[in-house]
């Protein structure tokens, strides 16, 4: 495998902006920029935020505060925000146990309620012990529930480190990982419940590896448009390589893991409304936090698009998505990662807002007859589109049906002259694969137009 090289990529701190009226607001940053914020500063040490967008818009991040990056006393926080992120309030106590409670992640689930699933790690006499907890919301993360402890059998230890995904079916999946007894290496497995995670009575595996070579963590779970599930995980002994897997039946079995061209740690993966398989992880070369987009469902990833660089202790992505095509990354950085806000806190929990390029309809669209027989088409050239689709109908409020794909801005087509005349659309759409299903990133289609009578008789 080969290191892809990173984009070119601007970095801002967010401005404020003084409007005629005297208010102060934060103007959208512009396609490929990033202007990075201070969520919360700390004396501790901070880490592992995990972000969830809920119905109403409001944003809820929960992390770690601990006097060290592994202490006994560490405690789970929340902040939240109702302006898309440009204030937050004073965090406040989601879980706080006798044991280490860390790695926290948020899920809206059917009906409003809101689950927070982290683990603790306690140090004893006995050794080393983890254990998975779930705390519940019914009130837009307000208040929450004692943690309920969520015990595996046939587990050593078990860990978390992503959201709970809702499923169409009604059931919630808990991506998780640990040791299976008698194992030497880690496996991915996901815990299913039916009743709302009340409880949760059956597990499956992702991903082991039999022969003891490769551990596989940190699972991170999304429902791709055409409807399989996607698990991208973080390995170990694997020289940092990630792997995906796949699933047809809604999380009750995968595919074998394979690698894809990504060197990174601590997945988080989105789906974005125009159907853009986005994730973001902890980034080696340099070290920091990036992201790169998928376009063929995660078997192939573009070239890293980095988020923020620094040194130390750092990174953990939760990506949530905003109005006006924006992403919010929310990580950590510690003292010598860091360069925002107050220099003189030991830890941050930063979040980096980005606006998305959206693909824009062709424009320029114009058709004609080159003879009685031939329709020909053309149009401007989108960005990134990699081809198009010509749509034909014979209403101009109609999308009509895809009669041909092309890789150029042009075509000619072969029509009927005995067929009345049509009208003709055209979108763009960004792959590079052929023969994948229709959840590829499409734009929008472009005006309908008549194809002008050529001077040619029939």
């Amino acid at each position: 495998m080969q290191e892809r090289m990173a984009p070119f990529l601007v970095v801002a701190l967010a401005g404020l902006v003084v409007s005629p009226s005297g208010c102060r607001r934060i103007e959208t940053p512009p396609p490929g920029s990033v202007r990075t914020k201070v969520v919360y500063a700390s004396d501790k040490h901070l880490g592992f935020p995990g972000a969830v967008r809920l119905h109403d818009g409001t944003l809820l991040v929960a992390f770690r505060e601990g006097s060290g990056h592994v202490s006994p006393d560490g405690a789970i926080l929340i902040t939240r925000s109702t302006d898309n992120g440009r204030t937050w309030t004073k965090p406040d106590t989601l879980a706080d146990t006798i044991f280490d409670d860390r790695d926290p992640s948020l899920a809206e689930i059917p009906g409003g309620m809101v689950l927070a699933n982290f683990f603790t790690i306690e140090d004893g006499p006995r050794g080393r012990s983890i254990f998975l907890h779930l705390a519940r919301s019914a009130d837009e993360g307000k208040t929450w529930s004692e943690p309920m402890p969520v015990r595996v059998p046939g587990m050593s230890w078990v860990a978390c480190s992503d959201n709970i995904l809702p499923l169409p079916n009604g059931a919630l999946l808990l991506p998780a990982y640990g040791n299976l007894e008698g194992d030497s290496v880690n496996s991915a497995f996901a815990l299913i419940s039916e009743d709302l995670g009340m409880t949760w009575n059956r597990w499956v595996l992702i991903a082991r590896d039999s022969t003891g070579q490769v551990g596989y963590n940190e699972p991170a779970l999304a429902i791709l448009p055409d409807q399989r599930l996607l698990c991208v995980l973080r390995t170990a002994g694997a020289q940092h390589w990630m792997a995906v897997s796949f699933s047809s039946d809604w999380g009750l079995t995968w595919s074998q893991p394979v690698f894809v061209d990504v060197q990174g740690e601590a997945p988080d993966v989105l789906v974005t409304r125009d159907r853009r398989l986005v994730m973001g992880y902890r980034d080696f070369s340099p070290r920091g936090v990036s992201l790169r987009f998928s376009y063929d469902g995660g078997r192939t990833w573009e070239g890293e698009w980095p988020i923020y660089s620094g040194f130390g202790d750092l990174a953990y992505a939760s990506i949530v998505e905003v109005p006006d095509h924006q992403l919010l990354v929310f990580y950590y950085a510690d003292r010598a990662a860091w360069r925002f806000g107050r220099p003189e806190k030991r830890a941050a929990i930063l979040m980096a807002r980005l606006a998305l390029d959206p693909m824009r309809p062709p424009t320029g669209l114009s058709a004609s007859y080159k003879d009685t027989a031939t329709v020909s088409l053309r149009w401007n050239r989108v960005r990134s589109a990699h081809y198009y689709r010509i749509y034909r109908t014979e209403r101009p409020d109609a999308l009509g049906e895809v009669i041909i794909e092309c890789t150029e801005n042009q075509c000619l087509l072969r029509v009927d002259p005995a067929d009345s005349l049509a009208y003709y659309r055209v979108t763009a759409v960004s792959s590079t694969n052929e023969g994948l299903p229709d959840y590829l990133v499409q734009t929008p289609p472009s005006e309908a137009i008549r194809p002008r009578r050529s001077p040619h008789k029939r």
